[in-house]
Formats: structure tokens, C-alpha cells, sequence
């Protein structure tokens, strides 16, 4: 899982992503997002238009 914040059109959000490509985003009504991940964001097509990456992403493995 990965913990990530945002800025949408100049509003922060915090959103998480999964091994499986998932992505939350607390400011959407559709909590399931099929984005493209994190290291290919600015070279895809497939994202969340008008968001900038903010700050340090991290991944977290649970055994």
C-alpha cells in the first residue's frame, strides 16, 4: 500500500493505492480508481487529470 498526497485543481487530498492498482481517493464518490502507478504517472495517459504529486510517497508491506 502505498500513502500519497495530492494536489487536485489546487485542493490537497491524501489518497492510497494497492498491489493490485487500486486507488482511494476520499474526494471522489467512486472510492475505486484503475490508475496507473505512482512511478509511471507524468509519461500515462491514464490518471487523474489536474493532479500534481506533492510531498514523499511510501510503500508498506505487511507480511
Amino acid at each position: 500500500m502505498i500513502f500519497l498526497y495530492k494536489s487536485v485543481n489546487s485542493s490537497l487530498h491524501y489518497i492510497l493505492n494497492n498491489e493490485q492498482g487500486e486507488w482511494f481517493d476520499s474526494h471522489l464518490k467512486e472510492w475505486v480508481q484503475l490508475w496507473d502507478p505512482i512511478e509511471t504517472w507524468y509519461k500515462s495517459d491514464n490518471k487523474r487529470d489536474g493532479a500534481t504529486w506533492l510531498g514523499v510517497s511510501i510503500r508498506v508491506f505487511a507480511p
